[in-house]
């Protein structure tokens, strides 16, 4: 839970994704001792006025109910229940930038899911509130929804630019245009590495997007990952293992 907040948190005060918590600034997560003889668990977001004021337009106060709007329309989203924004800031942020909403989906998944844990102790059905606030009632529907993953044909192509990439574990990103969005990749559980080759169009394509060459013209730095993806129950495509890479232009 704790991740999941720092992650919605960090994104709403700097409009930048983190992968883990402790990269979280202007702001802290605060868990609290479990109340004693019930499976309450309090957390409390801590953020700091002058970082409102520094980065955003919004009062302490706006600020934070539009990071209870995000937190339950993220939670819902991924559990496959339903929620309509409350705040302009967030409505704001569903239309312009999708794909922001479906990185932070991708990245705060697993959290999800792992916050489904009491229902391994005979607990049928769990609430989560922001203050007062009800954030989502989950279950195993919910838990079975957010786990619910598909894989697509062996040989799918991904036509992108790679925004982010570990050389060493062929682990990265790709800004696929159509979906507006990044995609993660790995290389496919058959091979031990990539080809030398493939590794090298890899890195080009990033240097490209590093350099910003994209800006002027969209097909510069593209590339074709060839692979297999992983697909959530609404058929998003949430990651690719990739087989193979090939070059679309230079």
């Amino acid at each position: 839970m704790a991740r999941s907040l720092a992650v919605l948190t960090h994104y709403c005060l700097h409009s930048q994704l983190i992968k883990q918590a402790p990269s979280l600034t202007g702001a802290k997560i605060l868990a609290l001792p479990p109340q004693s003889g019930s499976f309450l668990l309090p957390f409390s977001i801590n953020i700091d006025p002058d970082i409102i004021a520094d980065l955003t337009s919004l009062t302490l106060g706006v600020f934070g109910n539009y990071i209870h709007d995000f937190t339950k329309y993220a939670f819902r989203k991924i559990s496959g229940l339903h929620h309509l924004p409350e705040t302009n800031t967030l409505k704001e942020i569903i239309e312009k930038k999708p794909g922001d909403i479906e990185a932070i989906s991708d990245t705060i998944n697993e959290d999800v899911i792992r916050i489904h844990r009491p229902l391994m102790h005979n607990v049928q059905t769990f609430n989560i509130y922001g203050n007062k606030n009800h954030i989502g009632t989950f279950n195993h529907s919910t838990l079975d929804f957010a786990k619910s993953k598909e894989l697509g044909p062996p040989f799918e192509e991904f036509i992108g630019t790679i925004a982010a990439m570990n050389a060493n574990s062929d682990v990265g990103r790709i800004w696929v245009e159509t979906e507006g969005r990044t995609i993660p990749f790995k290389r496919d559980q058959g091979l031990k590495r990539l080809s030398s080759n493939d590794r090298q169009l890899l890195s080009w394509s990033l240097d490209q997007y590093t350099n910003r060459k994209i800006a002027t013209d969209t097909k510069s730095g593209q590339i074709r990952l060839i692979g297999q993806s992983l697909r959530n129950r609404e058929d998003r495509v949430t990651k690719i293992f990739v087989k193979s890479v090939d070059i679309i232009s230079k």
